[in-house]
């Protein structure tokens, strides 16, 4: 089974991750991480909606990006 380009840009990401840190990527309007999707609060988000709703957005590419959770909140 082939990855979508997303998945690959997300394992071109991983190294760059430090403690705390998570590497997502979309699949349709999901965001998934390494323990699957992320809560169904966050579907269909922008990137830039998320850094809004306690996550911090380390680097962004579009369809993967590296996050941390802000001190403090939910994931």
């Amino acid at each position: 089974m082939t990855k979508s380009l997303a998945a690959t840009v997300a394992d071109a990401l991983r190294p760059f991750c430090r403690d705390g840190q998570e590497v997502i990527w979309r699949l349709a309007l999901r965001w998934h991480g390494d323990n699957g999707p992320l809560p169904n609060r966050y579907n269909g988000m922008s990137i830039r909606s998320l850094s809004q709703f306690g996550l911090e957005v380390i680097a962004d590419c579009g369809q993967a990006a590296i996050i941390a959770a802000l001190p403090g909140a939910e994931k």
